[in-house]
């Protein structure tokens, strides 16, 4: 009977700590989230998929021996907007460890 008493006091303490544990990776998770700009990276999967596609493409109609003329600098680019916020190491630096 005592060994039942002291089971449900492990499972109570074992449930704190899981949540306990989830609040802390929730909040780390959300606060690389947060800090995390998600734009620049989709912006780039959005470009290399482009590439991807027109070498696809290229490749259906291209013999072995082929080649492409490629200038060694891409034109200027055209900038509508100018980010003011600087680069920040502490806000591009990994979530702790849990």
């Amino acid at each position: 009977m005592t060994e039942l008493r002291g089971t449900v006091t492990v499972i109570r303490q074992g449930t704190r700590d899981v949540l306990d544990q989830r609040h802390r990776l929730s909040k780390t998770l959300k606060e690389h989230i947060v800090n995390n700009d998600p734009f620049p990276e989709r912006e780039l999967e959005r470009v290399l998929r482009g590439i991807q596609r027109e070498l696809m493409t290229w490749m259906e109609t291209a013999g072995p021996g082929s080649t492409v003329d490629v200038d060694l600098l891409p034109p200027v680019a055209k900038i509508s907007f100018q980010r003011e916020k600087t680069y920040d190491s502490a806000a591009a630096a990994p979530p702790p460890p849990l």
